[in-house]
């Protein structure tokens, strides 16, 4: 009903997305900003611009961009099997050795994403991505359970790299304002 009334205003994006989010509502047919190449490229050319490891995160917490920084540090993670940050850190066994105090940062990870997640609620490829990793992964499911919400912090994040050793950053993240789903982290070297 929404989305014909929005149809029939001719609604630009964001009154499509505030008329949306007043009636409490998900925009199944979401025309994002994002998919705007003007918007794209300019995203796309600020996280190269950055000089410490950052990249840029979808609704579905899948890398989009990323810097050549990030690319040294976490090759394994945006070449590997999982691109997807939380099936890369419950399903890809080359996470639990890398991130320090991973059951702790896995427990952190899907409280913050439950709380993106309420924004989509009713996405079908946001319920199918949480029904792959319950399916997947027993320690995802019952964190998942747990209901636990957090918002994503900048506290300091440690990893155990092969020829590094060990690399420890402040995470920092910002919301995009023409597109709110999109996340920039950017990890600032500690040390």
């Amino acid at each position: 009903m929404l989305s014909r009334i929005a149809k029939v205003l001719r609604l630009v994006p964001a009154e499509r997305a505030y008329l949306f989010r007043m009636a409490g509502r998900v925009d199944l047919s979401d025309a994002s900003n994002y998919e705007d190449e003007l918007v794209r490229n300019t995203v796309e050319r600020c996280v190269s611009s950055i000089s410490y490891p950052a990249y840029v995160l979808d609704k579905y917490w899948t890398p989009i961009f990323w810097n050549t920084e990030l690319a040294k540090i976490f090759s394994f993670w945006l070449n590997g099997p999982e691109i997807n940050l939380l099936r890369h850190m419950f399903l890809d066994p080359h996470a639990r050795t890398f991130v320090v105090d991973w059951e702790l940062r896995a427990r952190n990870l899907v409280a913050q994403f439950r709380n993106d997640f309420s924004n989509h609620i009713d996405d079908p490829k946001m319920i199918e991505l949480i029904s792959g990793l319950t399916q997947a992964s027993d320690f995802f499911q019952s964190v998942w359970e747990g209901q636990r919400v957090l918002f994503r912090d900048g506290k300091e994040k440690s990893y155990n790299h092969p020829r590094m050793g060990l690399l420890k950053f402040s995470q920092t993240t910002f919301m995009a304002a023409a597109e709110p789903s999109l996340k920039l982290v950017i990890l600032a070297p500690l040390g």
